[in-house]
């Protein structure tokens, strides 16, 4: 054990040849009172995680249907997370597959207003009649 480690050890012991008996007790409640914080902070922290836990529960099978409906460009990926089903250690990956997906989908609708909207203006600047000016 390093000096540094002992003289913090003996620092935090009680000396009860000097150490009032009174002082004792204030250390006590005072410990006690820390300890009463501490649970009350790790209750909340199992009220929160248990919330969450359901939370999650109730998120699981929409986001199994949605990546079964949207699918995935790679194979490999689809049947590695079509097997297991949406787990609390797989959720992000599905979430992560739909959100490329639902790029992949949303790029080519974009480019499809695109070609639409170039065939338009190349519909109105070559009918017939028009001039164009160069």
């Amino acid at each position: 054990m390093s000096p540094e480690v002992q003289s913090m050890l003996t620092a935090t012991r009680l000396d009860t040849s000097r150490t009032p008996l009174l002082l004792m007790c204030v250390r006590v409640q005072d410990w006690d009172a820390q300890l009463r914080g501490l649970t009350a902070k790790a209750a909340a922290y199992d009220r929160q995680y248990e919330s969450a836990l359901r939370s999650l529960d109730a998120i699981k099978p929409g986001v199994h249907s949605i990546f079964q409906k949207l699918g995935s460009t790679d194979p490999a990926l689809t049947e590695a997370l079509a097997a297991s089903g949406v787990t609390d250690s797989n959720v992000m990956q599905h979430l992560a597959s739909v959100e490329q997906r639902v790029n992949e989908i949303m790029q080519v609708r974009d480019w499809h207003g695109l070609r639409s909207r170039c065939f338009a203006f190349v519909l109105y600047w070559f009918e017939p009649g028009h001039v164009l000016d160069i």
